[in-house]
């Protein structure tokens, strides 16, 4: 009976942890999607010469709640608004580079690239020329030991700084 007793204990118990972690989640969830700005965009904090993050924390944020994504509606409505965004922040020609980067003033990098391309296939769009994103990544900005650089061409960033400073001043 005791035995008994303590199995009933230990499944109630159970049930009110997951019914309180379900909530905790819930409630996570409504707080970041309630934070997405109406273009879409999670944005992140801000740094003196390269401004806020827009691109590689809307990617970040994306791909981590995406195994999330049958949880809300709302989670749904932000992914598609953060979809649309990302369709329309992509580089192709402006820095000849194409892809994403840590915000539309920064050059592509690898990092926010793939982030944003992996949430966008995730989304199962595909379309070809954002393949070239891919394609650039992996093969120019891959080291030797299997790692990948943020930037093939440090020296793109270098002078954009660098002209960002010389504004400041």
């Amino acid at each position: 009976m005791l035995k008994q007793l303590k199995v009933l204990v230990r499944e109630k118990v159970i049930f009110i942890y997951r019914h309180v972690i379900s909530n905790a989640i819930n409630k996570a969830i409504n707080f970041i999607v309630s934070n997405q700005n109406p273009s879409g965009h999670w944005c992140d904090f801000k740094t003196n010469f390269s401004g806020i993050s827009t691109d590689w924390v809307t990617g970040y944020t994306s791909n981590i709640l995406f195994p999330l994504k049958n949880r809300s509606q709302n989670i749904e409505n932000a992914f598609n608004r953060a979809l649309e965004i990302l369709l329309e922040s992509y580089r192709n020609n402006k820095y000849l580079l194409p892809g994403w980067g840590y915000n539309d003033m920064i050059p592509p990098d690898s990092d926010s690239t793939i982030c944003c391309l992996n949430f966008i296939f995730n989304m199962n769009y595909n379309k070809s020329d954002m393949l070239k994103s891919l394609k650039f990544v992996l093969g120019n900005q891959d080291e030797s030991n299997g790692g990948f650089r943020t930037y093939g061409q440090p020296s793109i960033l270098y002078n954009l700084l660098m002209q960002n400073m010389k504004k400041d001043i």
